[in-house]
């Protein structure tokens, strides 16, 4: 009887060890991305994003570098062109109530030409924090970026993209490039 015992405990083990080696299929992360959409219903940006490709969240609020969103722009059409599986969403800080989202999300838009799915998250200051599932990340100005693929995660901070005003295509496509 110890015997059995012994052998199925090794068995149990052995399989689980086994299994806690395999790749994990379910893209779930550390934090869930909880956001609105344009009409005030929670969605968890997490469940949304197919992490078999690279997704860049655009984090907005406002005030924003306006120059920087245009060159943010201009860079990301780019990107898209030369790599077809890509994501683009962006998260503005914005008030509770659907007017202000759709005010907020169409004046963005004068600076993004870009396919983006937008969503929202409501704050009492423009620094995110508290708001939703990335708020160990210090965001003080935007735009900022969160780079997600792969099960992995990397946030792009304002002065990491365009301080010292020295914003070029190629910083950020060694930044995508160095996080892949």
């Amino acid at each position: 009887m110890t015997k059995i015992f012994i052998i199925i405990l090794v068995l149990v083990l052995l399989v689980v060890g086994i299994f806690s080696f395999l790749p994990s299929q379910n893209h779930s992360h550390n934090s869930n991305i909880n956001v609105l959409n344009l009409q005030g219903d929670s969605v968890n940006l997490n469940k949304l994003i197919n992490y078999d490709k690279l997704n860049i969240v655009i984090l907005l609020s406002l005030p924003t570098c306006h120059e920087c969103c245009v060159q943010l722009n201009t860079a990301l059409t780019q990107l898209i062109e030369d790599k077809a599986n890509i994501s683009i969403y962006a998260i503005i800080s914005s008030d509770n109530d659907v007017l202000s989202r759709r005010m907020d999300m169409n004046y963005f838009k004068k600076f993004f030409s870009l396919n983006i799915q937008y969503y929202f998250v409501t704050t009492n200051s423009n620094n995110y924090s508290g708001s939703f599932g990335i708020c160990e990340y210090k965001i003080t100005h935007t735009p900022s970026l969160l780079l997600m693929s792969f099960n992995k995660e990397l946030f792009v901070n304002y002065e990491e993209l365009f301080g010292n005003n020295e914003f070029t295509s190629q910083k950020l496509f060694k930044i995508i490039n160095d996080f892949k």
